[in-house]
């Protein structure tokens, strides 16, 4: 049946073994006592960059979110080889935050509606998305 089914096919994708991020080096910030891990880092692009940002998700066809999605999958990947982190068969897995709200909910005070989507590739299939 199709329940079944996707029961099945969500156990094997909660089950897959993703292939991890390897930490980095310690940084050394005083003597004898590494910078703490794993770092938090924030930032956000002012207009003109968010412009290109879209720009280049029209020509690819895709939405802003595919868009650095694709990249983060990239950037995982190459973290990875940079730091020596080799594993046999590397899967990449990223949990991706989706608004459910609709328009009804825009006079709703302090409402969050959201869920959890996990996205798992190959690493083969993150090395170029061109």
């Amino acid at each position: 049946s199709g329940g079944r089914a996707a029961r099945f096919a969500l156990w094997r994708s909660i089950l897959k073994r993703v292939t991890p991020l390897r930490r980095p080096r310690p940084v050394v910030r005083e003597p004898g006592k590494a910078a703490p891990f794993p770092y938090i880092v924030s930032g956000s692009l002012e207009d003109e960059r968010a412009a290109n940002v879209r720009a280049e998700a029209i020509r690819y066809g895709v939405t802003v979110n595919d868009l650095l999605l694709a990249v983060a999958m990239q950037a995982i990947g190459h973290w990875n080889r940079r730091h020596k982190w080799w594993q046999p068969f590397p899967r990449y897995r990223l949990l991706m935050p989706t608004d459910l709200r609709t328009a009804e909910d825009a006079t709703t005070p302090a409402c969050n509606r959201g869920s959890w989507v996990l996205i798992d590739r190959k690493a083969k299939e993150c090395e170029d998305f061109d």
